[in-house]
C-alpha cells in the first residue's frame, strides 16, 4: 500500500506459461501480450514473468519493447517459487496479477514473504465446473478449497465473462462482491494489420465451394470431432470445405473420423498459424465447437474481420460475445445435427460486416484495460489511484 501511495504503478503480469519448445498456445498469450502493451502504451511500467524450463526455446512473443520480459526456469514448484520471490524483491511491483491456477497459488504464497508488498490479484480464464466434471467428491473439494485460500490473500478476483465469475461463485461460495467481470482484450491498434495479411491457402485464395473455418487446439475441449460430424451432414446438402487450424493431441482421431465420414477430400488439418486472422476474413463462416470455454477470443476475432459465426452455447463466454445469438447462431454441445442446420443457415444467410466489427469493438484492449486498472484501484490513467 505504500508503494501505490509513493506512486509505485508497476504490474507485473505473473503465469504466461511455455514449457515446450512450441509455437501452438491457445488464448492465454494473447490476452497477456495485449494487456502488457496497452498498459505500457499508457505509461505503465510492466514485467512479464513467464514459466517455462531450461534449454526450452524462448518464444517471441510480440510485447512492445517497453514490456519487461522475465523467464522463471524451472520444474519443480519450490524452484519456481523460489525465483518468483527474487524477481518481485526486485522488481518491487505495486500488483501482481496472476494468470494460471499455478500462478494463482504462488503469487498468494508470495503475499506471505517479507519483503513482497505488492497487492495481488487472481485472475480465472475458464469454467470451473466444466474443469472439475468428472472429478470425485474428494478432489472437487480440494480445489474449491485451494481457491478459497488464494481468494483469502488477494483483493479480488478478475472474471473473464459474467458466466466464468457467476458458475466460480456457484462452485465455490466465494462473496461475488469479491470478483470482477472484465473482458479479454483482443481488439487492439495492429489488429487491422494483421488481419489484412496475405493468406497462403490454395482455398482462399481462388473461386471454389465456401470455406467454414475452425481455430483452437485440436483437444476435447475444442471438440472438432463434433464439427467434423456437422461438416459431413453438411456437404451431403450443398458444397463447402472445412479447414481446420491448430495443432494437438485430437489430429489422428479428427483424420479418423474424417475417413469414416469420407470427407476426407474435404477437410484441411492444416495446423497450427502464428496469425490466423487472415484466414477468418476470407473463410465464409467461422465455427466453434467447444464444450466449455472461459472467453472465446476467436469469436470476436471473427468479428472484427466481419466474418460471420455460429458456436455452441457452451459455457461460459459465447452467448454474452454474440449477444445472446443476436450476432451468431447458438447450438447445444455436442450436436452435430444442430450444428449442420445452423451452418447451412449462417451459408445461405447475406452476412453484415459492418454490424459484427462494431460488436467486436466492445472488446478493446482500451476498454478491458481500463476495467483492470479500475479494478485494482488506479486511474484509467494507470499514473494515479483512486483513493489517493
Amino acid at each position: 500500500m505504500a508503494d501505490r501511495k509513493a506512486g509505485n504503478t508497476r504490474i507485473a503480469l505473473v503465469g504466461l506459461t511455455q514449457r515446450e519448445d512450441t509455437q501452438a498456445f491457445g488464448g492465454a498469450p494473447v490476452v497477456v501480450v495485449n494487456l502488457a502493451n496497452e498498459l505500457s502504451r499508457r505509461g505503465v511500467p510492466v514485467d512479464v514473468l513467464i514459466f517455462t524450463r531450461r534449454g526450452v526455446t524462448e518464444f517471441p512473443f510480440p510485447f512492445d519493447p517497453k514490456v519487461t520480459l522475465h523467464y522463471l526456469r524451472a520444474r519443480a514448484r519450490g524452484r519456481l517459487f523460489s525465483q518468483l520471490i527474487s524477481h518481485l524483491l526486485r522488481i518491487r511491483p505495486a500488483v501482481m496479477l496472476a494468470i494460471g491456477t499455478k500462478a494463482n497459488l504462488l503469487c498468494a504464497y508470495a503475499t506471505r514473504m517479507p519483503g513482497v508488498r505488492a497487492r495481488f490479484w487472481a485472475s480465472f480464464h475458464h469454467n470451473l465446473s466444466s474443469e472439475m466434471s468428472g472429478w470425485s467428491a474428494r478432489k472437487r473439494r480440494r480445489r474449491i478449497r485451494l481457491w478459497r485460500r488464494i481468494l483469502a490473500r488477494a483483493e479480488g478476483l478478475i472474471g473473464v465473462s459474467r458466466g466464468v465469475a457467476d458458475d466460480f461463485v456457484s462452485e465455490t461460495g466465494i462473496d461475488a462482491a469479491k470478483i470482477r467481470v472484465v473482458y479479454n482484450p483482443i481488439v487492439t491498434p495492429g489488429l487491422e494489420a494483421r488481419a489484412a495479411e496475405p493468406v497462403a491457402h490454395p482455398w482462399l485464395t481462388g473461386t471454389g465451394p465456401p470455406v467454414i473455418l475452425g481455430v483452437g487446439r485440436l483437444t476435447g475441449q475444442k471438440d472438432f470431432a463434433t464439427l467434423v460430424s456437422a461438416f459431413a451432414l453438411v456437404r451431403g446438402r450443398r458444397p463447402c470445405r472445412l479447414l481446420i487450424i491448430g495443432e494437438g493431441e485430437e489430429r489422428e482421431h479428427l483424420e479418423a473420423l474424417a475417413a469414416m465420414l469420407g470427407v476426407t477430400d474435404g477437410l484441411d488439418l492444416a495446423g497450427f498459424k502464428p496469425n490466423p486472422l487472415p484466414f477468418m476474413r476470407e473463410a465464409r463462416l467461422l465455427v466453434m465447437s467447444s464444450r466449455w470455454e472461459g472467453f472465446g477470443n476467436v469469436l470476436v476475432e471473427a468479428l472484427f474481420c466481419g466474418t460471420p459465426v455460429v458456436s455452441t452455447d457452451c459455457p461460459h463466454g459465447p452467448r454474452e460475445v454474440l449477444a445472446d445469438g443476436k450476432l451468431g447462431r447458438l447450438v447445444p454441445v455436442a450436436d452435430p445435427q444442430a450444428l449442420a442446420e445452423a451452418i447451412v443457415e449462417a451459408l445461405d444467410k447475406a452476412p453484415d460486416p459492418p454490424r459484427l466489427k462494431a460488436r467486436a469493438a466492445d472488446f478493446s484492449a482500451a476498454r478491458s484495460v481500463d476495467g483492470y486498472l479500475d479494478a485494482m484501484g488506479f486511474a484509467p490513467s494507470g499514473v494515479a489511484s483512486r483513493d489517493c
